[in-house]
């Protein structure tokens, strides 16, 4: 039997705080925003993205997916 997981239109998000790796920062706040504890084995990356802010500094955008089973949702 396969694990039956459910898409969710959710994406928690943040900063990543000074020496804080962004898996870490994804981790911390899947926790505080949806209150999911997870691993970091358990997060797919799915990429960085470079942009810039409104006021033109530099912003890296780091994707995680989280697949989470059905009946915790």
């Amino acid at each position: 039997t396969g694990v039956q997981t459910c898409a969710l239109p959710i994406s928690p998000g943040g900063y990543v705080r000074p020496n804080e790796r962004p898996i870490d920062g994804a981790l911390r706040e899947l926790k505080e925003e949806a209150g999911l504890d997870a691993h970091e084995r358990d997060l797919k990356y799915l990429g960085t993205v470079r942009t810039h802010s409104d006021k033109g500094a530099a912003l890296d955008v780091h994707g995680y997916q989280l697949d989470v089973p059905a009946h915790v949702v």
